[in-house]
């Protein structure tokens, strides 16, 4: 599954929003949700002197990202890493077909990462006959469902629970009346066989620490 995003973004939301409710009331229940853990984390910290020290830090990173790479690569190796450069999303998915191949993997699971969603990385795999499975439940949802991620943070935000209790019912026998947590237990139950029988791990990586 690849998702590249609507050419026009606020065209295709308005229209989801406009001709499925049920869209519109999953998303304005879980933009309250957000909202109130938001204000809650906030509420702990001086929010505003570590916004504008996380952009200080981002803008010399940013300026300086050549050396910070390179630094990072030293590190990586030295920690027994190995790290491959990739000058566009073609390049990418050919070093992970080479990696695939070299090792023989034939079942992969994967972390969350828009990264891999905008490379195409599940096709690309399972173009080469590899299962891929999706670890994070959000993802996990959407892709037994066959859908593209609808939100970074929260890529199922555009499903209902009731959407959940039915995907999972049909896929996991559970419940029609299964609460939340049981189907977290479920989807952690058959995840743990995923894990189990992989034989690759993919992973996004928001932050590195080049230093270490």
């Amino acid at each position: 599954m690849s998702f590249s995003g609507p050419t026009n973004y606020r065209r295709e939301a308005a229209k989801a929003i406009r001709d499925k409710p049920e869209v519109r009331d999953s998303v304005t229940a879980a933009t309250r949700t957000f909202d109130a853990h938001r204000v809650h984390a906030w509420g702990q910290i001086d929010a505003d002197r570590w916004r504008d020290w996380a952009r200080d830090v981002k803008t010399h990173v940013l300026t300086h990202l050549d050396e910070y790479l390179e630094q990072a690569e030293r590190q990586l190796t030295s920690n027994g890493a190995r790290v491959h450069w990739a000058e566009s999303a073609d390049d990418a998915l050919t070093i992970l077909g080479e990696i695939v191949r070299e090792h023989g993997v034939k079942s992969v699971v994967k972390a969350k990462s828009m990264l891999s969603e905008e490379l195409g990385v599940n096709r690309h795999l399972e173009g080469l006959g590899v299962h891929v499975r999706e670890t994070d439940l959000g993802e996990y949802i959407i892709q037994l469902l066959d859908e593209p991620p609808s939100h970074i943070v929260g890529p199922a935000i555009h499903r209902s629970v009731d959407d959940c209790r039915k995907l999972f019912h049909e896929r996991l026998g559970t419940p029609l009346d299964a609460d939340p947590d049981e189907l977290a237990a479920a989807a952690r139950d058959a995840l743990r066989a995923e894990f189990l029988a992989a034989d690759l791990g993919i992973s996004g990586a928001n932050f590195l620490a080049a230093d270490s």
